[in-house]
């Protein structure tokens, strides 16, 4: 097989997948126990501590996973912000680029995040969370259940409505 047509058939199969994540909502994690992670925050409150998903529990989490150089990230930041504001969940950004803390915190100020963002210098929670596309968000239940996927972000009204369903 060329080069050229492994190529096209590889970013055929991710097109597809993504496809399917955007239109079911669900994703490898969905229904499972979220995969338990300690990161550092670099920027917003908690400065300098560090966030474990297990000291969470308790109350709904939505994760999201960004980049500096993904436009639709940026795009998605106040629609996280607003859901933040509007229900009370704990939303944190977590950044898997190999930049130093006081990079990613510039970058995070900059875009007006509202939320803490943790730093996944290894990428291995994005890894573990089987991130293909991004923004990619992850909305966590009480208990620690993934809930729903979202590759891209949906509007903040659908946010708002799955964020109210999911702490019911």
């Amino acid at each position: 097989m060329k080069p050229s047509t492994w190529t096209s058939l590889v970013v055929a199969a991710m097109f597809a997948g993504l496809m399917y994540l955007r239109l079911t909502d669900q994703g490898p994690w969905s229904g499972k126990p979220a995969p338990a992670f300690g990161l550092p925050v670099v920027s917003g409150e908690g400065l300098g501590d560090r966030v474990r998903l297990e000291d969470l529990k308790g109350r709904p989490v939505v994760l999201d996973f960004w980049a500096s150089w993904c436009e639709p990230c940026r795009q998605s930041i106040p629609i996280l912000n607003e859901v933040a504001k509007e229900t009370g969940v704990q939303v944190y950004g977590i950044n898997s680029e190999s930049f130093a803390a006081p990079v990613v915190d510039r970058i995070a100020q900059r875009w007006g995040f509202r939320y803490p963002v943790l730093h996944d210098a290894t990428a291995e929670v994005m890894q573990r969370y089987d991130v293909s596309a991004l923004p990619t968000l992850y909305l966590i239940d009480r208990q620690g259940v993934v809930r729903k996927t979202h590759a891209g972000a949906p509007s903040a009204r659908r946010l708002i409505e799955e964020v109210r369903e999911m702490d019911r």
